[in-house]
């Protein structure tokens, strides 16, 4: 066999191995900082299509999973794994899924993902409702000193 028939071939192989969604065994690294488990799910497996679109914070499923840049999030429904995949900056939350008001604080918390607020068409999510009922008292305010810190948080060792 040619060396250009076994290119092509190569070419071919890997370009649907990508369609299908198979993913390499060496996860690529998430672009920044970004709140996710020890199996590299984020939101707790929260499908954010859900959250953003209907406004309800539902328990996804692992069957439905997309990963993207590194992370691994679920959803209820293939449909809503497409949904996400088409557009994933659409549908994810703000400061990589943690709390907004502990970022505005200078820090990094877990959320309760049943606990948000889509401000704009950005999702925010926070530590619980009292945080987020904090959070709602200035919004524009806290925006405003979460996307100040957000840099700093990012890069700092918690």
């Amino acid at each position: 066999m040619s060396i250009l028939k076994i290119l092509t071939a190569v070419t071919v192989m890997s370009a649907v191995a990508v369609e299908i969604g198979e993913t390499s065994s060496q996860p690529s690294q998430p672009a920044q900082a970004i709140h996710m488990d020890e199996d590299r799910v984020a939101v707790s497996g929260y499908d954010l299509v859900s959250v953003t679109s209907g406004k309800q914070a539902i328990m996804g499923r692992p069957r439905y999973r997309i990963e993207h840049e590194g992370v691994n999030y679920h959803f209820i429904s293939e449909r809503n794994a497409l949904q996400f995949k088409a557009d994933p900056k659409k549908f994810l939350p703000e400061f990589g899924g943690f709390c907004a008001y502990g970022v505005r604080m200078g820090q990094r918390h877990r959320v309760d993902p049943s606990a948000f607020e889509i401000v704009d068409g950005r999702l925010f999510l926070f530590l619980d409702r009292a945080t987020r009922k904090l959070w709602m008292e200035n919004v524009d305010g806290n925006i405003a000193s979460a996307e100040q810190q957000w840099s700093a948080v990012q890069l700092a060792q918690f």
